[in-house]
């Protein structure tokens, strides 16, 4: 009950308030935060049926869920508010039709792709036979990098630095042309007229695969959401029926989705040993519970370098440079939940670890702000580039409910690198846009 208890507590004390009184968006930053958790909340009620843990909350969880959400919710509230007497310019690269790129372009892109994915590749066989390894085959070989990565590893093995780079050019990209595709079917734009586009969609799921992680993936699930739920909320103005329409898409999406990143678990170096409803309802129901252990066991993790957790890279930016002599991994303790094994606590665990309660609020209020910011840019500026920078991070936001990923993991040397790729690949393809003028 402690769990329906808390569900019950978000809806009340933050939903409402926020959605129906402050007047929060269905798909703003604090709201979706909100019901990730209420998932995850419902995923480990449904869990704690069948696992073997402690099913009453310690009463600190109260304080930690509902107090960084409503700080999360005031952040975001502070970062919308407008400046007064600012001219309302024309925004550039602002697309208010059906777009399509050059052929020359898309030949281009389909070569490109094509290229990055044999590099990458070589890269991986490369590792593998660095490290004495002789893989069964690609997923053996995928499974084997993810292991040895900065993930698990402290003494991780990385890609050669040009591929990695030229793989975040092919991300910006899959997330472009999602765009294009979305844009173009809300425009009632024929869907023949589209169809080459999808190629980039295969590209875009194989990439993933190379990459390691059913997360890569999910970017460009929640992504696809953020765009296509942003662009009709511009051209519908009954909201009500725009929410209402988006609730109903989600439960079908997650319907078709969740069985599939079961399946594909084996494909991307992962092994499934538990059923289906198992291991759903841990995947999204495990961090509550094991927050819940670690509050009354905090002897679980110690903390050797100042803000290691939250911070973590700065820490690996610092240890790249030779600044400092040790580095620190990203990846949690793993403990027992109900005999499955946990390493994510939640997004309030890192900051509270680190700093304490107080302290943390601090830090949840700047990430937001910050997240915030970024939302209200891509809704209000109407620049491609701000949609899709809140795009493809947005993922992040939903992932909160199982790990702090605003400090630890969008304030980085990464993200920066992305937001220079996400300009130069939008001078690119959309140059003919620039100055707000439509194709058709």
């Amino acid at each position: 009950m402690d769990y329906l208890l808390l569900i019950a507590l978000i809806v009340v004390l933050i939903i409402i308030p926020f959605k129906f009184i402050l007047n929060f968006k269905l798909f703003s930053p604090t709201i979706i935060v909100s019901f990730a958790y209420i998932l995850s909340l419902l995923f480990a009620y449904i869990g704690l049926q069948s696992w073997n843990t402690q099913s009453s909350l310690n009463s600190n969880i109260y304080v930690l869920v509902l107090g960084s959400l409503a700080v999360f919710g005031f952040g975001e509230f502070l970062s919308k508010i407008k400046k007064k007497n600012v001219e309302n310019k024309k925004a550039k690269y602002d697309i208010n039709g059906i777009v399509h790129v050059s052929k020359a372009k898309y030949i281009l892109s389909i070569l490109f792709y094509i290229v990055v994915i044999i590099l990458t590749i070589k890269e991986l066989k490369k590792i593998c036979a660095t490290m004495s390894y002789n893989p069964k085959g690609i997923s053996d070989m995928i499974a084997f990098y993810r292991q040895n990565s900065s993930l698990f590893s402290a003494d991780a093995v990385n890609i050669n630095i040009i591929v990695s780079q030229l793989l975040k050019v092919t991300n910006i990209m899959s997330i472009m042309y999602i765009y294009i595709i979305i844009n173009n079917l809300i425009n009632k734009d024929s869907f023949r007229k589209n169809i080459k586009y999808f190629i980039f969609i295969a590209f875009c799921i194989f990439i993933c695969l190379l990459q390691t992680g059913r997360g890569a993936l999910f970017k460009y699930i929640v992504g696809s959401f953020i765009i296509y739920t942003v662009l009709l909320y511009r051209k519908n103005k009954v909201k009500k029926q725009t929410d209402f329409n988006i609730i109903k898409k989600i439960f079908l999406a997650l319907i078709i989705v969740l069985p599939i990143f079961y399946f594909i678990g084996p494909m991307f170096g992962r092994s499934v040993h538990n059923s289906f409803v198992d291991y759903i309802t841990f995947y999204f129901g495990c961090p509550i519970p094991s927050l819940n252990i670690y509050l009354n066991s905090p002897t679980i993790h110690t903390i050797t370098y100042t803000g290691e957790h939250l911070f973590y890279n700065i820490y690996s930016v610092l240890n790249r440079f030779d600044i400092i002599n040790f580095s620190v991994i990203r990846s949690l303790n793993f403990i027992n939940v109900g005999g499955m094994y946990s390493n994510v606590y939640s997004g309030v665990f890192r900051g509270y670890i680190d700093f304490g309660f107080t302290i943390s609020l601090i830090f949840t209020f700047i990430a937001g702000f910050g997240y915030g910011k970024i939302y209200h840019l891509a809704y209000n500026k109407k620049n491609i580039k701000y949609l899709l920078f809140y795009a493809f991070f947005s993922a992040y936001i939903v992932d909160m409910f199982r790990d702090e990923t605003f400090f630890s993991n969008f304030l980085s040397v990464t993200t920066l690198l992305y937001l220079i790729i996400i300009c130069v690949v939008v001078d690119i393809f959309f140059k003919k846009y620039r100055d707000g003028d439509n194709n058709e």
